[in-house]
């Protein structure tokens, strides 16, 4: 055993897990975003509304069929990671279930597909159900190896990007696009998962505590499943509701806008859930504390300018960036803007802190509310609205599960000296909008226009935290000399 332990990889500081995962995450994105502004010419708002509806419909599944075993798989990871032992049965009995539940997914899926008008869509992206089996993300989350997943990557995504400049020419090259996107998920799964299938020894095929895993991971499904809801259920509703396939596409990339800006928060969450959820079981609660504090305030100091940059550069961004067919998507884009920081608080709150003290049932309750509330809007709004209704439905989901989880920790937030920190911040945001979007008025959409007002709201915001004397600025203040030394 102790033999085993020295093979164990040394634990990183939580700042480069987060710049790992920050480059992870970017880079899961990175094809979409990169790609955006061809892709939206040539398959155009039709194009991707048909690839936005079935990839939100198989992504449905994954996450049904899936059962909350891979965000179950990470936590209990991270609890047990300085077991080797443990480690290695506990993997080997995850990746059992996991084979198991392939197969009904499989079947929910050709049930949808035989209802469906877009059969060979469905059929080139039924790989990802196929090879979701490999996907073992949740042992390098709970291992916090997030360095691991970097490399392999970013070699997928420049293959992905070349063959979508390459192959994708015109509306009818649709079906090679799907194939591209869906097979560089299923080589990111390969990839991660052959480095390790000796290691883990992930052949063998175990059923000890079968049960016992499944039941941990429904506890955890249905949070899971509600957030797949809100987050799927737009486009799979727009689909459904809606006679013009392209208002889906004019809400799919205006999402694919807020994720990629969403990245930098989402990617705090990621990386403190496996060590929020240590020092929970090892009982450490003035770490935790200190671990909540900072993870609140980084949401903010980041949020809030960047919901208040895309707001006010939204006029000078879509026309350039998506196409003058997008036009619809600034508005769309304006009304997603603040789920930037309901997803933050979320994260935050119900990601790291609910989940990593196992207090699964009051974050499936939240969410829930969020999900019904999204649905219930949803049917209401879009045959009126279209994107617009799909977007002010998220927005109040979003914003719903965020406040109820605050209400919920009060007590943990008003035991956080921060609130002053935190005016701050968007008083900053506020004001950085306000000249930005005075600015936008008077500029043409253009690239370099956009990167002009993007960089001047950067400094004003900098600018405004030096003169309120933010927290952020002493902290840089503090890092800086060491770092030059």
């Amino acid at each position: 055993m102790n033999k085993e332990l020295k093979k164990l990889p040394r634990q990183t500081s939580v700042k480069k897990n987060y710049v790992f995962n920050l480059c992870y995450q970017i880079l899961v994105i990175l094809t979409p975003v990169i790609t955006t502004p061809y892709v939206s010419t040539v398959l155009g708002a039709d194009g991707i509304g048909q690839y936005s509806y079935t990839s939100a419909l198989i992504a449905m599944v994954l996450n049904i069929g899936g059962l909350g075993i891979a965000i179950y798989a990470s936590r209990q990871v991270a609890y047990i990671r300085d077991n080797p032992i443990k480690v290695k049965e506990f993997c080997n009995e995850i990746f059992t279930v996991r084979a198991v539940l392939v197969f009904p997914m499989l079947v929910l899926y050709l049930f949808l597909l035989l209802f469906s008008k877009y059969h060979s869509l469905f059929l080139i992206q039924s790989i990802e159900i196929l090879f979701s089996v490999t996907n073992v993300d949740w042992y390098y989350t709970g291992r916090e190896r997030f360095d691991a997943t970097v490399m392999r990557n970013f070699i997928l995504k420049i293959i992905s990007i070349i063959c979508i400049f390459l192959f994708v020419k015109t509306g009818d090259d649709l079906l090679v696009y799907t194939f591209i996107q869906s097979g560089s998920l299923v080589g990111g799964y390969v990839l991660l998962y052959l480095p390790i299938r000796r290691e883990l020894n992930l052949i063998k095929i175990s059923f000890l505590h079968f049960r016992e895993h499944l039941v941990g991971a429904m506890k955890l499904f249905l949070p899971q499943i509600a957030g797949s809801i809100y987050i799927y259920c737009d486009k799979i509703m727009l689909g459904l509701f809606t006679y013009n396939i392209s208002e889906n596409g004019f809400y799919e990339q205006s999402q694919k806008i807020i994720k990629l800006s969403s990245t930098l928060i989402s990617t705090m969450s990621m990386v403190m859930l496996p060590r929020i959820a240590n020092s929970i079981s090892c009982k450490r609660e003035g770490e935790v504390k200190i671990y909540m504090e900072k993870s609140i305030l980084f949401v903010f100091w980041i949020g809030t300018p960047i919901m208040c940059g895309i707001f006010s550069v939204a006029d000078n961004l879509v026309p350039w960036f998506l196409g003058k067919s997008f036009y619809k998507s600034i508005n769309v884009l304006k009304i997603l803007s603040p789920i930037i920081i309901f997803n933050g608080i979320y994260n935050a709150l119900g990601y790291q802190y609910l989940l990593a003290s196992q207090k699964e049932r009051i974050m499936t309750i939240t969410i829930m509310s969020g999900a019904f509330a999204n649905v219930l809007l949803n049917a209401i709004l879009i045959p009126d609205f279209g994107a617009v209704g799909a977007a002010l439905a998220s927005l109040v989901a979003e914003a719903l599960i965020a406040g109820s989880q605050a209400i919920y920790l009060r007590d943990l937030l008003q035991s956080f000296n921060i609130g002053l920190e935190l005016m701050k911040c968007i008083i900053s945001a506020i004001l950085m909008a306000g000249i930005v979007s005075i600015i936008s008025v008077h500029l043409v959409p253009s690239i370099w226009h956009t990167v002009f007002l993007v960089l001047l709201g950067a400094v004003i915001y900098i600018l405004l935290n030096i003169v309120l004397k933010t927290r952020l600025c002493k902290e840089i203040k503090h890092v800086i000399p060491k770092r030059l030394k």
